[in-house]
């Protein structure tokens, strides 16, 4: 996660920050739900990139696809 760490921490629950890297992102564990996770996850747009769980991240890829064809 790019942006404020706080921000990740207050809206997602059960969340914590399990390693600091030196381009000023985190590594940010959390349990969500995962529709809710999704929604606050597309907000956060090139603040953040999901590595887990695989399922998630092609919910992620492929929402980001259908809005991108609409521009194209």
């Amino acid at each position: 996660y790019w942006a404020l760490p706080q921000t990740a921490l207050d809206r997602l629950p059960h969340s914590r920050i399990v390693s600091y890297y030196p381009d000023n992102s985190v590594l940010i564990e959390a349990d969500s739900f995962e529709q809710g996770a999704l929604m606050w996850i597309l907000s956060q747009a090139e603040h953040l990139q999901v590595i887990a769980p695989p399922s998630l991240i092609e919910q992620v890829k492929s929402l980001y696809r259908s809005a991108l064809a609409r521009y194209q």
